[in-house]
């Protein structure tokens, strides 16, 4: 009972969670705080991560320079044991010469197994080094956009090739069921086909794969699940049960509720956002749908212009359908929003008789034609002076006369 009355009594005093400030009230006290007096460039820091880069990435270019210098012995060296001449023939004659390419390709195997060992301890010991510059960095108050840059480095690659099924051909001849638990990690459901691809990866004679995969299917670890209409779907015991735990968790917590949000900070949060994205539409004003709505008869990114505005409808005609209006009720359907400019994308298969292009450093030559083929008559582009090629910073705009018709479709302009 004293437990409980200080827990009530602790709660009282942190008073009601409705009193709790909102993220942007936060934030605006976050700024007035004043800032730390901090080294911005991080200097000491950066140095002692530079010299930590530098120094990895040239002990991975030895050890590879290395590898691929005894790699290269060892194929000469292989090459040379092979008999020759007349010892030559009679080896083949005799299966001495196979049996001699039986054992270089083990060797060599066995060669690639090495390569590849020191290279993941190479890997290991530099991720450490690594972990522990960036703990020495977060004792010193570093920013954590500048811990970021000491996760990785761009220019060396730590990237271990798919070891793939993690047992043997030996281990799979005498367990074939070992392969489900492989299989199941990459797949909640899966068929006889994924068994006989995960086998296959260690069995090459089709027999003895065969074989392998039909003991694998008679496992008790397997349940079959519903068909999809062709093959049997399966799945196994330990992930069913997993799964079900973690259902039964679910609901668990759900039920109690601890983890839900007071029903008082949703309406506030949407009717904030309500607010912040209110637009005011009127006769004649241009409108871009952005979802698709079979009720309505409208697909994302169509334009049109709004015919009326009011009494809580609005209607609209659509871009290239003659006498075809949409009519919907804004409260219902919130998908929509001004379309004076839209985005290249949501402009493909609209055409008009006056278009003026926004261009960018992100325009390729696909995004630029389609940009600079959406009108009838006339088309201007436009650049901001960041993104203005070199060649074209001193030359004045040319304007240039143009013939203008009455229009007989819209214009986003």
């Amino acid at each position: 009972m004293r437990g409980e009355t200080e827990g009530y009594a602790g709660a009282a005093r942190l008073g009601s969670e409705m009193d709790l400030p909102s993220v942007e009230q936060v934030a605006d006290r976050l700024r007035d705080l004043p800032k730390q007096p901090v080294d911005p460039e991080n200097t000491a820091f950066e140095a002692r991560r530079a010299q930590l880069v530098d120094a990895q990435r040239k002990e991975r270019a030895n050890l590879l320079k290395r590898q691929e210098t005894q790699r290269l012995e060892e194929i000469k060296a292989r090459q040379a044991s092979l008999p020759k001449g007349l010892r030559g023939l009679l080896s083949r004659a005799t299966g001495q010469y196979q049996t001699k390419l039986r054992q270089i390709e083990a060797e060599a195997q066995a060669a690639e197994r090495r390569d590849h060992a020191e290279q993941h301890a190479l890997i290991t010991k530099h991720l450490g080094e690594r972990q522990a510059l960036a703990r020495d960095g977060q004792k010193q108050g570093l920013s954590s956009a500048f811990q970021g840059q000491t996760q990785g480095d761009p220019k060396q690659a730590l990237v271990l090739k798919d070891e793939g099924l993690p047992h043997s051909a030996t281990q799979l001849l005498k367990s074939p069921e070992l392969v489900l638990d492989h299989v199941s990690q990459s797949k909640a459901a899966f068929k006889r086909v994924d068994v006989l691809r995960a086998l296959a990866q260690r069995i090459d004679d089709p027999m003895v794969l065969q074989k392998a995969a039909d003991q694998a299917m008679q496992s008790p670890q397997l349940l079959r699940l519903a068909d999809d209409g062709s093959t049997h779907v399966f799945t196994t015991k330990d992930f069913q049960d997993a799964e079900h735990s973690l259902e039964r968790a679910a609901a668990s917590m759900s039920a109690k509720g601890g983890f839900a949000v007071n029903t008082t900070h949703i309406k506030q949060a949407i009717a904030s956002q309500n607010v912040k994205m209110r637009r005011a539409f009127a006769a004649d004003d241009r409108i871009v749908f952005t979802r698709n709505d079979k009720d309505i008869g409208v697909k994302n990114g169509m334009l049109g212009t709004v015919v009326t505005a009011e009494d809580g409808r609005i209607a609209v005609a659509l871009d290239g359908e003659k006498d075809r209006l949409v009519r919907f009720n804004p409260q219902g359907f919130r998908s929509f929003d001004h379309g004076y400019a839209v985005t290249i994308h949501k402009s493909q298969g609209a055409t008009v008789d006056q278009s003026y292009v926004l261009a960018s450093r992100s325009m390729d030559r696909h995004l630029a034609y389609v940009a600079m083929t959406r009108h009838r008559e006339d088309m201007q582009v436009f650049v901001n002076n960041k993104d203005r090629p070199k060649w074209a910073i001193g030359h004045e705009p040319r304007n240039r006369p143009t013939h203008m018709r009455n229009r007989d479709g819209p214009s986003i302009g």
